[in-house]
């Protein structure tokens, strides 16, 4: 046999491969085991929490291999605060999904697309019918709510504003006043029909949002509207607690009271936007008394009591109805907005009382 010899100056034989990881690194460089990430990631629609939302997006980017450029970082920040921006001003719980996938071949890189869902009022209240158990804000009236109806001599009108279930509508009827009863939520509505009917009670119901002209709701004819839990849970800016103010002054009769329930700010806290925008997700509505005072100025009210209304309600409530609900004592104490256990907050939860002169 011959042997092939090497010319003078001609490459010596390429020795083999023989290192394993070598070799293994080699097979997995093959493109057919690229990563091809597709996924959803949903954000809580709060503009405030853009910068902390975009770090995450940019370190997930990252990890799955396709780290945007500082360009595409840019352009992915504008679309997604607008969003943010969108979905937030329409409501509170709302939230933005962004979802990703690869662009189509030959081209590299991924694609990004947003949608934006929100569950309405109503809705969030009939999914606790649903799947709550009862009673759902509480078995007794606001010891507020009736501490000032008691005042109220003879009996007379009252209008009961986002009355839920009824535990204030119900009690006030028994006591001999005729109620006017205004709630959207369908399921709530049937509950107090019943309610009131089974028991021969004065409770008109009107289904609906009190700021609708056209509820049947007589003008000048109310001695007291209370509003429980419902500025700090549905009027998010002075403009919507202005319109609140304005449609009270339509109704409440001259002499008239209008009750309701406030989460001011404690001293000279002005609150960050962060914690504005959090608030209203978290149903604890936050005003400074600037601008509290900015809704009712120029309309016929004064108020003539601010009342701290966790203390109120746990000095005055019978035993068996403290708290009344398991929520209650953290929501009301400021704490479903800040996470924490010790005191000093700088927001307080106020019954507020007006006279309309």
């Amino acid at each position: 046999m011959s042997r092939t010899l090497s010319k003078p100056g001609q490459d010596e034989p390429v020795p083999l491969l023989q290192d394993h990881n070598l070799l293994e690194r080699a097979v997995l460089a093959h493109p057919f085991f690229n990563t091809i990430p597709k996924g959803e990631v949903r954000f809580l629609a709060v503009p405030a929490m853009l910068g902390r939302y975009m770090e995450r997006l940019s370190a997930l980017f990252e990890s799955l291999g396709h780290a945007f450029s500082e360009a595409e970082l840019l352009q992915l920040r504008e679309k997604l605060g607008a969003r943010l921006e969108r979905a937030f001003l329409q409501r509170a719980n709302s939230y933005v999904t962004l979802a990703y996938e690869p662009v189509d071949p030959p081209r590299r890189g991924l694609k990004c697309s947003f949608r934006s869902t929100s569950v309405a009022s109503e809705q969030h209240y009939e999914s606790w019918v649903k799947h709550r158990k009862p009673p759902l804000f509480g078995s007794h009236p606001d010891a507020r709510v009736m501490a000032v109806a008691g005042g109220i001599r003879p009996p007379a009108r009252i209008l009961d504003i986002g009355a839920g279930t009824g535990r204030n509508s119900l009690p006030l009827a028994r006591l001999g006043h005729v109620v006017d009863a205004v709630e959207p939520t369908s399921s709530f509505v049937g509950q107090i029909r019943a309610s009131a009917g089974a028991e021969g009670l004065s409770v008109e119901v009107h289904q609906g949002d009190v700021l609708d002209p056209a509820l049947p709701l007589g003008a000048a004819s109310y001695r007291l509207a209370i509003a429980s839990e419902v500025v700090t849970s549905h009027f998010r800016s002075v403009a919507e607690l202005r319109a609140l103010f304005s449609r009270m002054a339509e109704l409440i009769a001259p002499g008239g009271l209008l009750l309701f329930d406030v989460f001011l700010a404690r001293g000279d806290y002005e609150p960050e936007p962060l914690v504005r925008q959090m608030s209203q997700v978290v149903w604890t509505n936050l005003f400074t008394r600037a601008e509290l005072g900015e809704a009712l100025r120029g309309l016929p009210f004064k108020t003539i009591s601010e009342t701290p209304e966790y203390e109120y309600e746990r000095a005055n409530l019978p035993p068996e109805a403290w708290p009344p609900t398991g929520w209650y004592p953290s929501w009301a104490q400021g704490r479903d907005l800040f996470r924490v256990a010790n005191g000093g907050l700088p927001i307080e939860l106020m019954w507020i009382l007006c006279h309309r002169h």
